[in-house]
């Protein structure tokens, strides 16, 4: 099927962020555009490639990021800052109403500024003309090379721009790798994935690059591995990667996962701090590192579980007298009734598919008060529904933008037992 010019009207923005028409009575998708626009674009199936605006919608407005009509990255930088908070309102309801749920009251959403990420992977692709680093354009393999980007923390996103002069030497013969840095606790981690060693080892030229990186750009500690997914290898660790929750202090493993930004974590700890007032003895399922098990600590004793073992390892080595780290896969193993019983307050906060093992157990126990934390509301209301059948009801939810620009977004709900 080849691509063909055709024109179409723009009639919303679809749960991707993709812009949706119609054509032939069939739903296209076509990104980066906004409802009302009249445009021209190069269909496939049910994908369109904007080609021309014909006539702009009032809802438009200049992208601020140079790069946004190619990357593929951010998705909603051309919408006022008014529409875009409403469709990401709009999001959330749509997605609890088709499960049946409603919560008794809407909490006041928090959105929070660009510039603010802490993470990112770059990739790096290197040719006879120089590196180029950055994201892949929308919908391809293609690499654009990125200068500036307008989500990251200033501070992140300068590190980024100054690993470039070492980025020949640190790739040695490979033709490609994905770089990872976070930021947290004023520390930079980086991860290096790729092909980057021959039988199993770097050459000379590669370790001082690796350790001039270290030194002259103030990376706290490098890591590296070959593949996706597999547990990096600390290589250079000039100083320990240390974050702080709550009561707790925690070594950081390479590649942990933490919330998308500093500030991102604030606000959601917030609202769970504050679900979970008047409890006095916490389950925390999926855990993590200890994102909400350290702020808890200050209300009563805390059962961290999570399937991650390098991050239940770390948080267990807290050794704080009121917490207690147990590793278990809660998608093959979830925790059933009786191991429930005791605890007045579980707080869940699943990846993107949710808790769909754990949630028919948690709506037929006797917990007093359960916490929701989710980044995709789809997965949040079919958990939800499950918990509503099981006698819950749900007390409040609020929703925390901190994936901005992007169709991404997080909730928080408070569930108690009617």
């Amino acid at each position: 099927m080849t691509n063909k010019i055709v024109p179409l009207t723009i009639n919303e923005i679809g749960a991707k962020g993709d812009g949706v028409a119609l054509h032939d009575g069939a739903p296209v998708y076509v990104p980066k555009t906004a409802p009302g626009d009249v445009i021209e674009a190069a269909i496939k199936g049910e994908r369109g490639t904007l080609q021309k605006i014909v006539s702009p919608s009032f809802t438009r407005v200049p992208a601020p990021c140079p790069y946004f009509a190619k990357c593929g990255g951010c998705s909603l930088q051309h919408v006022t800052p008014e529409f875009y908070r409403a469709w990401k309102i709009a999001k959330v309801k749509t997605a609890l109403t088709r499960a049946g749920v409603e919560p008794a009251t809407w909490g006041e959403p928090v959105f929070l500024p660009a510039a603010t990420r802490r993470r990112t992977t770059m990739t790096a692709i290197k040719t006879n003309r120089g590196i180029t680093l950055g994201y892949n354009e929308g919908r391809s393999h293609n690499v654009l090379n990125i200068e500036r980007c307008l989500v990251l923390d200033p501070a992140l996103e300068k590190k980024t721009q100054e690993l470039r002069p070492y980025l020949p030497r640190l790739m040695g013969d490979a033709k490609n790798c994905d770089v990872t840095l976070q930021y947290v606790g004023g520390a930079f981690d980086m991860v290096l994935t790729g092909r980057l060693q021959k039988r199993g080892r770097f050459s000379f030229e590669q370790d001082e690059a690796l350790g001039e990186i270290a030194e002259k750009l103030d990376i706290a500690r490098i890591s590296y591995r070959e593949k996706d997914f597999r547990p990096p290898e600390i290589i250079l660790a000039r100083k320990p990667v240390v974050k702080k929750f709550g009561e707790l202090n925690v070594t950081l493993p390479p590649a942990t996962f933490l919330q998308a930004s500093e500030e991102g974590e604030q606000a959601l700890t917030a609202l769970v701090m504050n679900y979970a007032q008047g409890g006095s003895k916490f389950l925390d399922l999926f855990s993590g590192c200890g994102t909400f098990s350290g702020p808890l600590l200050a209300l009563g004793p805390v059962t961290s579980i999570d399937g991650d073992g390098p991050a239940i390892q770390t948080l267990a080595q807290s050794k704080h007298p009121g917490l207690t780290a147990q590793w278990r896969d809660l998608f093959k193993n979830p925790l059933k009734e009786t191991e429930l019983d005791g605890f007045d307050t579980v707080i869940f906060d699943p990846p993107r598919a949710g808790a769909a093992a754990q949630v028919p157990f948690l709506a037929s126990s006797e917990t007093r008060r359960i916490i929701g934390v989710s980044c995709n509301p789809a997965s949040f209301a079919r958990d939800a529904r499950t918990l509503l059948d099981g006698g819950y009801k749900l007390q409040s939810l609020t929703l925390v933008d901190q994936f901005v620009w992007s169709a991404h977004v997080e909730i928080t709900g408070l569930f108690v037992k009617i």
